[in-house]
């Protein structure tokens, strides 16, 4: 499994956060649609709120495993050691994704409804600042 760091638009929430990337993740093999994410009559995503919950869990742990990533990375000269890290860090982030209970089709449904869907994004950034808040 692989994380795009250049996701488009770097997500609105990722903004409002002041965090710089996004993770989405990317499976090698593709994951069957699920059933989180339906758009009602008026075009706005609906995202169940256990769901909403788990993107939220999974997004503070992705961002505390950048975090200690470019922590390291600033400390690596050795572009073979450096490499070596990325794919420990993105093995590290797909796990947080499905320790979260989420798939990684679900994760990238969500963060892509985001961009357009203002108040998904709204629910998002306020559960993601609650686990900031209270420290996880």
């Amino acid at each position: 499994m692989k994380f795009n760091h250049s996701f488009p638009a770097a997500l609105a929430a990722v903004i409002a956060l002041g965090l710089t990337q996004a993770p989405v993740v990317s499976a090698q093999t593709a994951a069957p649609a699920s059933d989180a994410l339906t758009a009602d009559s008026t075009t706005s995503t609906v995202v169940d709120d256990t769901k909403l919950d788990q993107f939220a869990e999974a997004y503070v742990a992705i961002q505390a495993i950048q975090k200690d990533a470019v922590a390291k990375q600033s400390t690596s000269s050795d572009p073979a050691a450096a490499q070596q890290q990325q794919s420990e860090v993105q093995g590290k982030m797909a796990e947080a994704v499905q320790k979260s209970g989420l798939q990684v089709s679900e994760f990238n449904q969500i963060a892509q409804a985001m961009v357009t869907d203002a108040d998904l994004r709204a629910k998002v950034i306020g559960r993601v600042q609650q686990r900031v808040n209270s420290g996880g």
